[in-house]
């Protein structure tokens, strides 16, 4: 699992390197997903250990708020539902006023994931709002699947679209 989670990570911050095309620049995409990233995960932290265990014989439901670092809060709502095989997590985190290294957002982002043994594939759509240091709208549509060490991602972040495998 520890793995699989080093895999994802290092394909979420590598996406919109490997865009191109439209909307924020690769450089702009790059700043503004690598400090929503942090936030969001710090949040989704955050909800998962507020005081709620999962558990493996039913879902565990989230419903925490998160405050960013800078001011801002994101708002974690959804299930992770743990089972021997795997797990499945299926979560819609809102982001008001969220400050992350001096790039402010606003906006949804809804994932899912499923984990099936070492296999992992990964759903990630919704759309942020950036000011501040990057300024604009950024859709994002991602599609990731891993498994071990290696993994392929594809979709659209910021208007950037891209292709691209790992490991």
């Amino acid at each position: 699992m520890k793995l699989i989670s080093k895999t994802l990570l290092a394909l979420a911050i590598a996406i919109p390197a490997a865009g191109c095309g439209g909307g924020l620049s690769k450089e702009d995409s790059l700043r503004g997903w690598s400090a929503a990233q942090a936030a969001l995960a710090t949040a989704f932290s955050t909800a998962q250990t507020s005081g709620q265990t999962l558990r493996a014989d039913a879902p565990t439901m989230l419903n925490a708020t998160a405050n960013c670092q800078g001011g801002g809060t994101i708002v974690v709502t959804g299930s992770v539902e743990t089972k021997e095989t795997g797990q499945t997590i299926d979560v819609t985190e809102k982001a008001t006023g969220c400050k992350s290294n001096d790039i402010t957002f606003d906006g949804n982002m809804t994932y899912k994931t499923v984990v099936n043994g070492s296999a992992v594939d990964f759903k990630w759509t919704g759309n942020l709002k950036f000011s501040g240091a990057v300024s604009g709208d950024c859709d994002i549509d991602v599609t990731i699947k891993a498994a071990g060490s290696t993994g392929s991602f594809e979709g659209t972040i910021c208007g950037n679209s891209f292709s691209a495998t790992a490991g």
